[in-house]
């Protein structure tokens, strides 16, 4: 409801939703071939990350709305070819790759520290941070792969750029808020 909320855009909601259980299931998919047992504090590590995981693919999603909308009003009418579609996408699909990687990234050192526990405690925290880890790993690979191949077809007819009903007071009171504090710096 919230990513509704804010990406007002049906097929963007679907697409982002749809890196949740994707990359939970590849993270449980390595965990088992590894041989890790999904206890109760791995599924608990996944819990945790689940608010984490659609934040790669809610980046590439609106990187990709942000430069088709840009590039359909500099065209007028989209009349462009799948191929078009596709080389569109791949090109506004690397300008975010950098800013998702380090994100996951920096998410993925935070949980580092965790494996210098030792005895029950790390016996206890480490199924968390690995799960947590493998979940981010494979957020990362939905939101640079699968996300932008998914939306060569979602968004094949174009995206109309609407407003958020949500996000327009919000957006107001912010920009007031920055205006004043832009005008006194003190």
């Amino acid at each position: 409801v919230i990513l509704a909320l804010f990406l007002v855009n049906i097929r963007a909601t679907m697409l982002v939703l749809l890196s949740i259980p994707v990359s939970i299931g590849l993270a449980l998919l390595v965990m088992s071939y590894f041989g890790m047992s999904a206890n109760l504090m791995s599924l608990g590590g996944l819990a945790v990350a689940i608010g984490m995981l659609v934040d790669g693919s809610v980046e590439m999603v609106e990187n990709i709305i942000k430069h088709l909308t840009q590039s359909s009003r500099r065209e007028g009418a989209d009349t462009s070819s799948s191929s078009d579609i596709v080389a569109k996408l791949t090109q506004n699909a690397k300008g975010a790759c950098s800013t998702i990687f380090f994100a996951t990234a920096i998410i993925i050192v935070v949980f580092a520290p965790l494996f210098a526990l030792e005895g029950v405690e790390g016996k206890l925290f480490q199924p968390m941070a690995v799960s947590i880890i493998l979940a981010m790993i494979s957020a990362l690979l939905v939101a640079l792969i699968a996300v932008p191949a998914l939306a060569v077809y979602l968004f094949k007819r174009g995206v109309v750029l609407r407003e958020s009903a949500v996000l327009k007071p919000i957006e107001s009171v912010y920009r007031k808020l920055l205006s004043s504090t832009m005008a006194h710096p003190k």
